[in-house]
């Protein structure tokens, strides 16, 4: 129960008392009636901002999420393409030693040096035996 406000010095008269009581301390209803329509609009303008902000931050929420999903499929897709492409680079670099190889064979065959001797064989010199 709420205490009454203090009571001066002066000794009031009993039906001045009397009267302070029967007298409520709310504000007049039409006051009171514009005050909570006007709280409850409030209210209601807020709850309809953070629903719109939730809905946003669940697009959003999902638009990340198959953003990654797509990102992460892209790195997938390019990390096989990238070890497809080592093995076809160590693959080539073989083929291009084997060549070199030949090449080397070649040469030293048209020189006439055997891939086996380091002897070249247009320095020996040749008798025919007659």
């Amino acid at each position: 129960m709420a205490s009454l406000p203090s009571l001066p010095s002066s000794p009031m008269p009993a039906e001045a008392l009397e009267a302070r009581k029967d007298q409520s301390s709310t504000s007049p209803q039409r006051k009171l009636v514009h005050f909570f329509e006007k709280s409850r609009d409030q209210w209601k303008a807020k709850c309809f901002d953070a629903k719109g902000t939730v809905t946003r931050l669940k697009n959003s929420v999902h638009f990340l999420a198959r953003s990654k999903d797509h990102w992460k499929s892209r790195v997938k897709e390019l990390e096989t393409e990238l070890a497809r492409l080592h093995i076809r680079e160590q693959d080539r670099e073989a083929e291009i030693a084997i060549l070199q190889k030949r090449l080397l064979n070649r040469r030293q065959r048209e020189e006439g040096v055997w891939p086996h001797f380091s002897l070249r064989l247009s320095r020996i010199p040749l008798r025919l035996v007659t």
